[in-house]
């Protein structure tokens, strides 16, 4: 098992225009493509090949969640 540095770039995304959040698949270093979201991120600072970096957000039962912000 190879552990994962957390970090990626943007193989695709959406900007939902409603709240301005990001949707993306994000390809890690490593190879696997995973689809989430990118935070902490001007929408307008994101595009094909921009560099992310994990984060992780807890739900309101304590489970973290990773998410991706701007790099």
């Amino acid at each position: 098992m190879e552990k994962a540095s957390g970090r990626g770039k943007v193989y695709s995304f959406t900007v939902l225009t409603k709240d301005k959040s990001i949707v993306a698949y994000v390809k890690l270093d490593e190879g696997p493509i995973m689809l989430t979201s990118i935070v902490d991120t001007d929408p307008e600072k994101i595009g094909i090949g921009s560099e992310v970096t994990v984060t992780f957000q807890p739900t309101e039962d304590g489970t973290l969640v990773p998410l991706f912000r701007g790099a």
